[in-house]
């Protein structure tokens, strides 16, 4: 794009979507979005996609990009991911409507998922648990990865990077929940400005998992050169096997078909389906539970949620959250003496908020008009939930 008065830019967007919050422009600054969940919002301000436009089209380096995006009126939560290629400088301007913090590169790191990093923005921040460990989960690894490929990183580690699968809570492989490779995935980019060089990932979703990252030419894009567009290829991380691709085939068609169709029975399908391909991942017989709970076929959904309870885990809240809904849905089916025993191992448990909620419902069983405050949430493989 080149807008009158403005700089020429680029947007890096995925196929069906004409607009994009991630861009480059002639002066070497790139701009990457992130979403936010903050309780300070506004109804008048400037929408996301012109605030990263505007930057773009007006920006030459890091200082003027943050003032810009400081100064501007805002609607809700976002961080941009600021970078100056040319002065090998970055920023990440996490913003609310009314307030702000700007985070400097770290020993010449700089990683951003979905979270605040200020006390002052995390005290608008909401998000249930689940959600942030997820965020937390894969922003950990990430800098994990990073300090591994310290003084080494090249574009080929790029493709590795983003579509790592090793949960750090687990500290295990795993092809969803709180890994880098996220499920929902439809854009993932290397940017080597120093190689004249731009690759994205490129096939199904989510496209971080494929097996190449298709090569541009940034010289060749400003040109409008298209015999200069194409250059090498970068192969994918190659993280998953067959079984485990079919697998997340299938949880990815689950998804679809509980959100897209609103069909909660081929959603099941499709998990159980998952189950037996990959049995050593709790995550799908503990979606498939939490689908049937929400729909009150309890005694359905009652050996899912037990199965998901004898997962050897190492994550002390997802380890008490699988005997928390064990319990729950034995609640409902007027087992208390049973749901005790599993709400004892979930208090015993050092994995707050969720122990919490379990020595709660020793005194006070679950009850179904409570289901009205879960939602099951396919991203993060769990329900975000009141606890």
């Amino acid at each position: 794009m080149h807008p009158e008065g403005g700089q020429r830019h680029c947007w890096i967007g995925s196929l069906g979507v004409p607009g994009s919050g991630q861009g480059f422009n002639e002066s070497g600054l790139f701009v990457g979005m992130h979403s936010k969940f903050t309780r300070d919002l506004s109804t008048k301000g400037t929408p996301i996609f012109q605030i990263a436009s505007d930057v773009l089209a007006e920006c030459t380096n890091l200082e003027e990009a943050t003032n810009r995006i400081l100064k501007t009126r805002r609607l809700c939560g976002l961080s941009l991911f600021v970078v100056d290629t040319r002065a090998k400088d970055a920023a990440i301007v996490g913003f609310s409507a009314r307030h702000a913090e700007v985070v400097r590169p770290e020993e010449d790191t700089l990683v951003r998922t979905n979270h605040y990093v200020t006390k002052d923005m995390q005290s608008r921040e909401v998000g249930p648990h689940p959600f942030q460990e997820n965020t937390h989960g894969r922003f950990q690894r990430l800098t994990e990865l990073l300090e591994e490929k310290r003084g080494n990183l090249s574009p080929e580690d790029g493709p590795v990077l983003l579509g790592d699968c090793i949960d750090p809570f687990e500290g295990r492989k795993r092809v969803t929940g709180s890994i880098v490779a996220a499920m929902n995935n439809v854009q993932s980019v290397v940017l080597s400005p120093e190689d004249d060089a731009l690759w994205m990932a490129h096939g199904d979703y989510p496209v971080c998992l494929n097996d190449r990252f298709r090569g541009f030419r940034i010289s060749a894009l400003w040109e409008g050169d298209e015999n200069r567009y194409d250059i090498d290829d970068l192969p994918g991380g190659g993280q998953l096997d067959a079984t485990e691709r079919a697998a997340l085939y299938e949880y990815e068609e689950a998804w679809s078909a509980y959100l897209d169709q609103l069909d909660t029975s081929k959603a099941v399908y499709h998990l159980l389906c998952a189950t037996e391909l990959l049995p050593g991942e709790p995550i799908f017989p503990r979606m498939a539970g939490l689908l049937l709970l929400k729909e009150k076929l309890y005694a359905r959904a009652l050996p899912l949620l037990l199965q998901n309870t004898e997962y050897d885990y190492r994550d002390p809240v997802m380890h008490a959250e699988a005997h928390v809904w064990a319990g729950r849905c034995l609640d409902l089916l007027g087992h208390q003496d049973e749901a005790l025993k599993h709400y004892d191992i979930a208090a015993g448990l050092d994995a707050p908020p969720v122990s919490k909620a379990a020595e709660r419902h020793r005194n006070k069983p679950f009850k179904a008009w409570q289901l009205l405050n879960i939602s099951p949430e396919f991203i993060v493989g769990t329900a975000l939930a009141k606890f």
